[in-house]
């Protein structure tokens, strides 16, 4: 049972007035049940933030808080501090650069609206203690450096989450970011947009901290770019901003961090501010899984990188399931790399050039399955090894960009069996006929040749059809971008069905559109 307090204009709770004397002392007894804070418009969050106990939940009215707030207890993912908007209320904090700082463990950001305000430091920072955090339905916005900062904690999430409009400029164009994190362990984003940068939208480690990050897993998530339609914060309109969907960077002797990337979007990645702009960038001793990503409009889809003077270590990177369109370059690797792995994926209209290689003799490629929308295939691709080049009749709509598997198109059954790739772009089981079928998706005996819409599950999108998705746990304002004074139009959340990529995890499988 909770208790249901509520916080005005002192500090109150528990049935008694608790003086700041008392809390710098200690002097505060936890209570036998967690306690529900109501905070009143126009009274002070970091005053009732200073009042928490471990359990207990801040329930925070609509209103604009000038503020910013800082974390005083420590907590656990058990027991956590919550800050939570009142249902239906908007609740905007910030006061010109950092709105909150959480120092301590074991606390949840729940339908907050963070603004920065475009003051020159990060809008939110979770620093190395503030382990078992979690960020859910909350906008994060307007950051004149990186919009989130994370030092090096474990186990911090970030779940159903806008983050946009991070930019800085200072005698031209600066790096800021989405999310920048250093050593941390277990970062996890799930249903989270991250557009509107000048840096990347994710990236670990800047500093390469000698410590190291590990297990760094994206789910159903959306990052993307586009021509700025208004001079935002010294960038001029017309300029795409950014570099980089997800960027990697590891110390010489900070182990392989590995990352495992779901269901995912990335667009927009071309023009941007750095020389070779791509959408995903492996860079250093990581290792990578990627299924069921979409990439298009874009310079480069994939960039990973070998060894050098700098970097003893090579990324490694396997993709499987996954559909690339409208690139210039699809996969660009460079200085030897140890092992790419490219199995199942289908290449469909506007790939310029399907490989790029540099300083590169290609001897850790592996390319198996590859469908591609074209007349020959390229040299990186045998056809021994169920590589296929066929035209957009092997396609249900390659025009509309739907690359499901026409009835009696040639890449039925004839693919390699790859017993580490059991499911398909749809999460469903291979195969499904009397052989595996090459590319992204393997099609249901019982398909007809059209998908029907009422067959795409709700929310479900990978930013390619034409009606907008909404984005679960996200208010229409905020994925119309119209809040903290940002007018701009979001690209949707991923919503695609859950799965598993690789043999011995559960499936959830659903059938939708493969576009």
């Amino acid at each position: 049972m909770r208790h249901h307090l509520r916080f005005a204009d002192g500090l109150h709770g528990r049935g008694r007035t608790l003086s700041a004397a008392l809390l710098l002392l200690g002097a505060v007894a936890r209570p036998a049940a967690a306690a529900d804070i109501a905070v009143a418009t126009g009274s002070s969050i970091q005053e009732a933030l200073a009042t928490a106990l471990p359990g207990d939940t801040l329930i925070i009215e609509a209103g604009t808080y000038s503020e910013a707030l800082q974390s005083v207890t420590a907590a656990s993912v058990d027991a956590p501090i919550t800050l939570r908007a009142a249902e239906g209320a908007r609740v905007v904090i910030g006061a010109g650069g950092t709105a909150v700082t959480l120092s301590h463990p074991g606390h949840v950001l729940d339908g907050l609206v963070l603004d920065g305000s475009y003051g020159p430091a990060a809008v939110l920072r979770i620093e190395d203690a503030a382990s078992d955090t979690r960020v859910t339905g909350v906008e994060v916005l307007q950051g004149g450096r990186s919009c989130v900062e994370l030092g090096a904690p474990e186990n911090v999430t970030f779940e159903e989450s806008v983050i946009h409009h991070c930019l800085w400029w200072e005698d031209g164009a600066e790096d800021a970011h989405g999310i920048v994190a250093g050593a941390a362990i277990g970062l996890s984003l799930s249903g989270v947009e991250i557009h509107t940068f000048s840096g990347s939208g994710l990236l670990l480690d800047p500093n390469r901290d000698p410590a190291g990050w590990d297990a760094l897993t994206v789910e159903d998530s959306t990052f993307w770019l586009a021509p700025l339609s208004t001079a935002e914060n010294g960038f001029p309109a017309g300029v795409v901003p950014g570099k980089n969907a997800i960027e990697t960077r590891v110390a010489e002797d900070g182990g392989r961090p590995s990352v495992f990337v779901a269901r995912t979007t990335a667009h927009g990645f071309s023009n941007g501010s750095a020389d070779v702009t791509a959408a995903f960038y492996w860079k250093e001793s990581v290792d990578v899984t990627m299924d069921r990503i979409t990439v298009y409009d874009s310079a480069v889809a994939m960039r990973v990188r070998g060894p050098d003077d700098t970097r003893p270590d090579s990324a490694w990177l396997t993709v499987t399931n996954s559909l690339i369109y409208d690139v210039d370059v699809a996969f660009r690797y460079e200085d030897d790399v140890d092992r790419l792995a490219l199995w199942a994926n289908t290449l469909g209209s506007g790939v310029d050039v399907p490989f790029v290689a540099v300083e590169d003799e290609g001897q850790g490629l592996d390319v198996q399955n590859l469908l591609l929308l074209g007349s020959t295939l390229p040299i990186e691709a045998s056809t021994a090894l169920g590589n296929l080049a066929v035209s957009e009749l092997a396609f249900v709509d390659a025009a509309a960009h739907d690359y499901h598997l026409a009835e009696g198109s040639p890449a039925l059954d004839l693919g390699l069996d790859l017993p580490l790739v059991t499911t398909d772009f749809d999460g469903e089981a291979r195969p499904q006929g009397a052989g595996t079928d090459i590319g992204a998706d393997e099609r249901a005996a019982e398909d007809s040749g059209d998908t029907d819409d009422t067959d795409v599950t709700e929310g479900d999108d990978t930013g390619l059809d034409s009606a907008e998705p909404e984005a679960p746990g996200l208010s229409a304002a905020m994925r119309a971008g119209e809040v903290g004074g940002c007018h701009c139009a979001t690209g949707g959340v991923s919503g695609l069905p859950l799965g598993a990529l690789l043999g011995g995890l559960a499936l959830l499988r659903r059938r939708r559109r493969l576009t």
